[in-house]
Order: structure tokens, then C-alpha cells, then sequence
């Protein structure tokens, strides 16, 4: 398969984009090009790839970017080639650009979290998540990766349905404090699936990014937050199971895709 990778990190170091590369690689013999929109202002060509992941990365879903109106423009031409395409593009959207996608079409409400979620943290199954090719070999409670200021909730079911989107994960209840729960997984439409999390995250590389930038999360979430945070990272096999599963899987799910073979699921 030919996958193209869009960079949506603005140059900020990250391991996101070598993390998605890895686990394309050790799936097999795959071309991948990594497109850098923000600051080179490469963008892939449809028909020139098979698959589409989209990465994370800083900044603010509702702000309006100079390569905003051509980031939505360039998904709904995905949107519309799959509606008649013979063999439609599967996508995959990650963390920001999820917060985009839901965005620019209006799915769901984008606000600033009152407080960054930054580490390890529990997420739950949808019924639907449940029954899905991808995201139902989770449990049902399962443990991400998640490095969030901003965040998604509200959804709008109508936009939603012209859809023909699913929810699939939604942030942990959280019955003794009065916010939305976050919309962590989502299948947009039958080809495009996506999470407000880091499904690429290793638990071993975020252990090591708590270690090595300590004095920067302690100024960015404060002691309190910070320490909480790396308590949490004390069991990461629920993060690495989630790595294991998700983007593998769509990978699996892509091929099965281009060569019209269920069995590759």
C-alpha cells in the first residue's frame, strides 16, 4: 500500500509522526511519504495514495490557520471520492486533526479543557465500539495515550448521521464532576476512523518523555498535576495493548479495503 502521512506538528519535535512510520513499517512492505502542510506546504495527491493518516499535533481546532479552508477542502474531496470510488481511501485522523475534522463540520463542540489531559488515562467502548472491525478487540475499558489542551464533546447527532458517523470511545464517567465527557473515537463514515487520542504511543516513550522533560510538564501542568500524571504511568501494558491494536488493525482493515478481501480484517 502507498500511505501518506500528513505532518500537522508545525516542526515541533514529537515522537508521533516516527511512532505511525514504525508501526507502518513493522506491518509490512508499504511506501509511505510523510507531507509536511504547515511548513512546506506539501499536500498528497488522492489519487496518487492508497491510505491517508492524518497526525497530531499543538494548537487549537477552532482557530482559523492560513492552511485550514485546504485542510477541510482536501477531506471533503476524500469524503466525496470515496462516495463513488471503486476502491474508496481509507483515513485515519489522529488527535488534533480528529479535533479539526469535528470542527470543520461542525460534529461536535471544540472548547479548551479547564486543565491539559497529559498521560495515561482510561476510555470506554461505545456499544458500537463494541461491534466495530477495529476498536471492538479492546476491552471495554481500555488505557490511552492522551496529550490534550483542547478537546471535543457535545457531538451533533444530525451532523453526525448526514454522516453516517459513529461513536466509538468516549471519555471515562466521571460521575462526581459536571463537565462532557470528551468523544474519543469515531467512524466518521465507512472509510475514515479516528481518535482524539495517541493510538501510535508507545507507554515505554511516554514513560521516557515524563523523565526527560520533567522541569517543563512541572511548569506546564503544575506539581500537583504533574506528579498525578506520572503515577499513572506506572502500569503502561494497557498503553502498549492499545498501540498493538488500533492502528495495526486499520492497517489490516485499508488492505482488506484495496483488495476487496474480508478476511484480511
Amino acid at each position: 500500500m502507498k500511505i501518506a502521512i500528513i505532518d500537522l506538528y508545525d516542526g515541533e519535535p514529537n515522537f508521533g509522526i516516527t511512532a505511525i512510520k514504525e508501526i507502518i513499517q513493522a506491518h509490512g512492505a508499504h511506501s509511505i511519504q510523510v507531507f509536511d502542510i504547515q511548513q512546506q506546504g506539501e499536500w498528497p495527491k488522492i489519487r496518487g495514495w492508497d491510505v491517508f493518516i492524518s497526525s497530531g499535533g499543538p494548537g487549537d481546532p477552532a482557530k482559523k490557520f492560513s492552511w485550514s479552508s485546504k485542510w477541510k477542502g482536501f477531506m471533503q474531496s476524500i469524503l466525496d471520492y470515496n462516495q463513488t470510488a471503486e476502491t474508496p481511501k481509507p483515513v485515519f485522523l489522529i488527535c488534533f486533526s480528529f479535533q479539526l475534522f469535528c470542527h470543520h463540520f461542525e460534529l461536535g463542540l471544540a472548547s479548551k479543557r479547564d486543565q491539559p489531559s497529559y498521560g495515561s488515562f482510561s476510555c470506554r467502548l461505545t456499544p458500537y465500539g463494541k461491534k466495530d472491525a477495529i476498536m471492538g478487540a479492546l476491552s471495554d475499558n481500555f488505557q490511552i495515550a492522551d496529550f490534550r489542551s483542547y478537546q471535543i464533546t457535545q457531538p451533533h447527532s444530525e451532523n453526525l448521521k448526514k454522516l453516517g458517523a459513529k461513536i466509538l470511545a468516549i471519555e471515562k464517567s466521571r460521575p462526581h464532576i459536571n463537565k462532557a465527557q470528551a468523544l474519543m473515537a469515531i467512524q466518521f463514515s465507512s472509510c475514515v476512523y479516528g481518535t482524539q487520542f495517541h493510538p501510535e504511543a508507545n507507554g515505554d516513550k511516554v514513560k521516557k518523555t515524563f523523565e526527560l522533560d520533567e522541569e517543563k510538564l512541572q511548569k506546564f501542568l503544575g506539581n500537583k498535576q504533574y506528579e498525578k500524571a506520572v503515577k499513572k504511568l506506572d502500569n503502561i501494558e494497557g498503553i502498549n495493548q492499545t498501540q498493538a491494536i488500533i492502528l495495526p488493525r486499520f492497517l489490516d482493515f485499508a488492505r482488506s479495503i484495496i483488495s476487496r478481501d474480508d478476511s484480511k480484517i
